[in-house]
């Protein structure tokens, strides 16, 4: 999921919530995982191209089921 808002700077950026499988999410497996999917965005979207500053958080499924945040979930 993404959305549009203002980062601590005041500029329109653009916010990305990734949800990820629990294996992905392994200590072992996360920094490459995270790597990944960071850089198949970034190449899809050209966000610096357009000069839009992108950010990145992550969380494993079995995370976001204990935590339940409406705003993880699917829209």
């Amino acid at each position: 999921m993404y959305s549009f808002a203002e980062d601590v700077q005041g500029n329109i950026s653009l916010f990305f919530r990734v949800v990820i499988s629990d294996e992905a999410a392994a200590p072992m497996r996360l920094r490459d995982t995270t790597r990944q999917i960071v850089a198949t965005v970034l190449n899809k979207i050209k966000a610096e191209e357009l000069g839009i500053q992108t950010y990145f958080n992550f969380r494993s499924h079995s995370e976001q089921a204990s935590l339940r945040e409406p705003f993880w979930e699917h829209q």
